[in-house]
């Protein structure tokens, strides 16, 4: 009597990053491809706690090769100033177990795109009932255009709800 195959079902999420983050760890050789992208992130979370410039700025971790490692920045000036700084990042590091011993700075103008930079906060006055009732006099004297049109969203805005 010939036995039938059944698949087991696993509980597996059917996630597309959760199903590559398993495949990453369970694939011999991208697993270190995990561990190396884990490595850098602990290391940019511990820069950005300890050393305060590199939380100001966007500093990543763009490679480690023996006991050097190499931190990309998005300008020239943020390079100098990371390079000033070396000293307390090898510090920081040695002292929660990395051994390293020389940091190299590269420039990558892409780190400072606008996407990933948070917008300015606007530093916003709100209009009191005698500045609303000037806006309203200037409104009502003026002729149909764009002038108008923008006073009076103005004081349709900032108005009385």
């Amino acid at each position: 009597m010939a036995s039938t195959f059944t698949p087991r079902r696993t509980a597996r999420s059917h996630k597309a990053s959760e199903l590559a983050l398993d495949w990453l760890r369970h694939d011999r050789s991208s697993s270190t491809v995990l561990a190396t992208a884990n490595q850098f992130l602990a290391i940019e979370e511990l820069l950005h706690q300890k050393v305060r410039f590199a939380a100001d700025t966007h500093c990543k971790v763009a490679h480690i090769e023996g006991q050097r490692i190499t931190l990309a920045v998005p300008s020239p000036a943020y390079a100098a100033r990371l390079r000033q700084c070396s000293t307390s990042i090898l510090q920081c590091l040695q002292e929660t177990g990395w051994k390293l011993t020389d940091v190299q700075v590269m420039v990558q103008a892409s780190l400072g795109s606008t996407q990933h930079m948070p917008k300015p906060a606007r530093n916003v006055q709100p209009l009191d009932a005698n500045a609303l009732d000037a806006f309203q006099d200037l409104h009502q004297s003026l002729e149909p255009g764009p002038l108008a049109t923008a006073i009076a969203k103005l004081i349709k805005n900032h108005g009385p709800t």
